[in-house]
């Protein structure tokens, strides 16, 4: 059998799982080139768990490699659609158990989003940056990022809340917001960008992730992790 062209490389799988957009690539971290790229709006978060193991087949075969070659896997742990964030995970643990040597990396939103920002250019270096993200029925997803002390803890609120309590106190820094929350916060004297725009680099974000490794048993969804972000069932089903 003819050697793996690529067994001297560094290949790397991004995975977001979180919205209605599933991004999933596979990247050549010695080269730095994509091998494989799929960023497709699905009818429903649902369609995650029918796609991932075709999407895995199909960029070993597009890339010309094996699948136990890949030795990183950055995976969102949200927040988000919970059935999304359960069908991600879950592959990812499956992967990690199989291939005990894959480094995976869990990152948030909110980071990947700020990688984002960092990468289009198209805001000035905050001295602070605060992220809202719609979890629908008028509720909200936020997290402030200091240039000084990193990230805040995140919170799951009601958005007339936030009005109320958070806004009027960000009078530096950033907004950035999905569209969908335009008509609300786009009254706050903050300049605003949206998450939409900063799609085109969301990939090549999730590439960018460095913080320590973590174990397939240690990886965990954000809302169990923080308090702060858990949405409880008898307020809204299937977001978390």
């Amino acid at each position: 059998m003819t050697p793996p062209t690529l067994s001297t490389d560094t290949l790397h799988w991004v995975l977001d799982t979180t919205g209605f957009e599933l991004l999933f690539g596979l990247k050549n971290e010695t080269t730095k080139e994509w091998l494989f790229r799929y960023e497709v709006p699905l009818a429903n978060q649902r369609s995650h768990s029918a796609l991932l193991v075709p999407l895995l087949k199909e960029a070993c075969a597009v890339a010309k490699v094996q699948l136990h070659q890949v030795s990183r896997l950055t995976v969102c742990i949200g927040p988000g659609s919970f059935t999304g964030l359960r069908a991600g995970l879950a592959t990812v643990k499956t992967l990690g158990q199989w291939m005990p040597a894959l480094a995976i990396t869990p990152v948030t939103v909110f980071e990947r989003v700020r990688l984002q920002a960092v990468l289009s250019h198209k805001i000035a270096p905050p001295a602070s940056l605060t992220i809202l993200l719609d979890a629908k029925q008028n509720r909200l997803y936020t997290a402030t990022w200091w240039e000084s002390a990193g990230w805040e803890a995140p919170q799951f609120m009601m958005l007339d809340d936030w009005l109320k309590i958070h806004a009027p106190a960000q009078q530096q820094g950033w907004l950035i917001v999905n569209e969908s929350l335009l008509a609300v916060v786009g009254k706050q004297p903050l300049p605003i960008i949206t998450v939409e725009e900063l799609a085109p680099v969301a990939l090549e974000a999730l590439s960018l992730v460095c913080p320590a490794p973590v174990t397939w048993q240690q990886l965990a969804p954000l809302y169990l992790q923080s308090p702060n972000i858990t949405v409880k069932k008898t307020i809204i089903k299937d977001v978390c």
